[in-house]
């Protein structure tokens, strides 16, 4: 069975569409949300550079990275 990229661009817009959000701010786009989520859970940035096929870092950073909130604890690291 093929799967035509209609079929799977609908699918992405219904789910996309069920992520709670204020009124005020608009639904992400698949491609931004993969990929900051991939950052959020420890890829390099360079991995999702590479695989993403964004042209830079600061494009990623500036217009798609949904949230540059960081995992690591600074000051464990830090201290210890």
């Amino acid at each position: 069975m093929d799967v035509s990229p209609d079929t799977v661009r609908r699918h992405l817009r219904h789910f996309l569409d069920l992520i709670p959000r204020p009124p005020h701010v608009k639904k992400p786009k698949a491609r931004a949300l993969g990929s900051t989520r991939a950052a959020q859970t420890g890829v390099p940035v360079d991995d999702i550079l590479s695989q993403g096929n964004w042209s830079s870092r600061g494009v990623f950073n500036d217009f798609y990275r949904l949230s540059s909130s960081s995992q690591t604890d600074f000051t464990t690291a830090t201290l210890s």
